[in-house]
Order: structure tokens, then sequence, then C-alpha cells
């Protein structure tokens, strides 16, 4: 992520609550190709983008794979299945060297739990999705 940005998800946290949620955060890193989360599993990761480019890519019934979107620096992607402790619903692939923050299931329901700003700021990340899969089916 560019020098001195943040990532949606933290927009608007006081520091102690993006202190609490930076602390939690584990780094990965994934070569060009690799997969960071399966359609059909369930990880229990939502992950932080900081540096690259995904793909996000769904398969059908007959295995016709699409992709829904590319993503960079800020995004997150995981954090669905996260909430709804269903699998996740498409594959992530590293498109170039990708570096993310890692943060499970537990801690995150934790953090937004007690966190109304954070709360707002996936709910407002989640809203933005939704609209441009709903602009991309008109």
């Amino acid at each position: 992520m560019p020098e001195g940005s943040q990532p949606d998800l933290f927009s608007g946290l006081p520091i102690s609550e993006e202190t609490q949620l930076r602390e939690r955060l584990r780094p990965r890193r994934f070569a060009p190709g690799a997969t960071i989360l399966l359609q059909g599993q369930l990880s229990g990761e939502l992950h932080i983008i900081r540096s690259g480019t995904v793909s996000v890519r769904a398969s059908d019934t007959l295995g016709r794979s699409t992709e829904l979107a590319r993503l960079g620096p800020g995004e997150i992607v995981g954090e669905m299945s996260l909430l709804t402790a269903e699998p996740h619903s498409a594959t992530v692939l590293a498109i170039t060297p990708t570096a993310t923050d890692v943060l499970g299931r537990d801690d995150f329901l934790a953090l937004v739990a007690t966190s109304a700003r954070l709360a707002q700021n996936l709910s407002r990340i989640l809203s933005e999705r939704l609209l441009r899969t709903n602009r991309r089916q008109s």
C-alpha cells in the first residue's frame, strides 16, 4: 500500500482501536498464481491487501471460472466468510507478488463486536461491493 495510506477498514478508527487491530495482524506473502482463498473452503481468515493485485474468481457448477473483480492495496477479501461462517464464495488468486495482513476469525469477531466504527467500515465496504456487482449485472 502506498506510503501513508491505510486500508478502508481502518478509516476513522480511534488510535486505540487501530492499534488493537494492527497488533492482531499476521503478514503473509504470495507468489503470482498462488491461491489466497479457495471457493468452497472455510479458511477463517480475512486478508487486507498491502501490496500486489489479486483476482477474485467464482466457478459455476460446470467448472467455468469468471473473474468478478481485481483488487489491490487497501482492499480486503475473506470478510463475508468470517461474517457468515460459510465457505468462501470465490477463489482469490495472486496476480502479482502480493503481501497481505491476515486477521483470524476470532480476533475479527471480537474487534467488530467492540468497535462501532470498524463495523460501519465493514458495512460500507460490503455495500460498495454489492453496488458494483449489481451494476455489472445490469
